[in-house]
């Protein structure tokens, strides 16, 4: 390294900072890129005037101060934004966002008891239809001579044990006509997806990864592939009004994700064991309950109860099912998330236009330091000491301390060994 009284470590730091941008790394194999020692040494360095480069350091050091506290603002407000979200989410799920329209209409709140009645009975409904299913396709199997595996018998779904007094005691007071309940007494059905080791080439068969579900987003571009012959169940594909859980991931933040199947969706889409799929009793409060996922109180529940696996974390069925969520009225729900889809959405645009400020001033940073090191950015000042011979004393300085680096090999005395016996 140079004198810093020759070249100005900030001013190597804040070129190396802007030339980073147009350097392709050497990754060696890793996942992590680096930059060679031969990169380096052939990075062409725009020597200023000693005089200039602490002027140039200064107008960098003062510019970056003010884009430094802009976008300190702007991550303020994004902050601001994100505990309005969680605020609102709190009081929707509380019941006291709706709680003049109950005032108004109520006529339309229904008892959750009575609609909990109602979705017991579509469950056992469902079940006996499946019973039904089955054992007519037993005697099909039977009179095919037994040929092939014997249909499956279905499951029962289990009876859930109601909330205990404990644990209703550890949960907000509800309005009238609202009841916590679990979350598994709304299912029809939850499960993973196929185990089936994903292909990186492209087949008609997209299969979902654990990244691609985020709270309230399903990415279907995030995805790998399977082949016809790797497909196992029907029971694997997507279908619209599921919720898709994420069970799997690498942050504790992603873990418990939860995402609505919307009715435009890819064709042959197939989730993978790394997601749970959720199939409500009653579809039209699907959106309703991807919202209540996203909820501060929800998703801390589900943060607590996930667990460290092979350096990710992950959840089970149970810690989904096992949650207690409120449930009320089809009329309420559809004002609920009217009102939250509509404020939601402009948090939404706000948060973007913050991303898009903030990035603009990297590229803002980027300009300032193009400006430095083609010297637009501070005055010239005829007087300084040229380029030209402030190189000419850096040459002369690395040779001498060359020189002197040599000489001391050359003094150093050899090491001692030990006389042969």
């Amino acid at each position: 390294m140079q004198d810093a009284k020759l070249v100005l470590p900030k001013y190597s730091l804040f070129f190396l900072r802007y030339h980073m941008n147009f350097l392709k790394f050497d990754g060696r194999g890793t996942t992590i890129p680096g930059i060679t020692n031969n990169q380096l040494k052939k990075i062409i360095f725009p020597l200023a005037p000693l005089n200039e480069q602490h002027r140039i350091v200064a107008k960098i050091e003062e510019l970056f101060s003010e884009i430094d506290k802009g976008v300190e603002s702007l991550q303020t407000a994004k902050a601001q934004l994100q505990v309005y979200r969680q605020a609102l989410l709190k009081h929707a799920f509380e019941g006291k966002l709706t709680a003049q329209w109950r005032a108004d209409n109520p006529d339309k709140v229904v008892p959750a008891a009575q609609l909990l009645a109602q979705i017991q009975q579509a469950r056992e409904e469902r079940y006996q239809q499946q019973l039904a299913d089955w054992k007519t396709a037993v005697e099909k199997w039977e009179l095919g001579g037994k040929e092939g595996k014997k249909p499956s018998k279905l499951k029962k779904t289990k009876v859930t044990s109601s909330l205990t007094k404990e644990e209703l005691a550890n949960l907000s007071i509800l309005p009238e006509g609202w009841q916590w309940v679990r979350f598994e007494e709304l299912l029809f059905s939850i499960r993973g997806g196929t185990t089936a080791p994903p292909v990186d080439h492209e087949t008609e068969y997209p299969i979902l990864r654990s990244s691609s579900v985020r709270s309230g987003r399903i990415n279907y571009a995030d995805v790998r592939y399977l082949t016809r012959e790797q497909l196992k169940s029907s029971a694997d594909f997507i279908e619209p009004q599921i919720l898709l859980f994420s069970r799997l991931n690498g942050t504790v933040d992603f873990v418990g994700n939860c995402a609505l199947v919307g009715s435009n969706f890819p064709k042959n889409v197939i989730y993978p064991d790394r997601l749970y799929g959720a199939k409500l009793v009653d579809t039209r409060w699907a959106k309703f309950y991807e919202l209540v996922f996203s909820s501060p109180n929800i998703r801390r529940g589900i943060e607590k109860k996930a667990k460290s696996t092979a350096g990710h974390k992950r959840i089970s069925i149970s810690d989904i099912t096992d949650i207690a969520v409120p449930l009320l009225g089809l009329d309420e729900v559809e004002q609920i998330v009217s009102e939250l889809e509509e404020k939601i959405t402009v948090i939404t645009e706000n948060e973007y236009q913050i991303d898009k400020e903030i990035q603009r001033t990297e590229a803002l940073r980027q300009s300032i330091l193009k400006k430095a090191f083609s010297g637009q950015l501070v005055p010239q000042n005829p007087n300084d000491e040229p380029a030209s011979q402030l190189l000419a004393r850096i040459q002369t300085e690395k040779s001498e301390r060359e020189t002197h680096e040599e000489m001391g090999k050359k003094v150093r005395k050899p090491r001692k060994t030990k006389a042969a016996s």
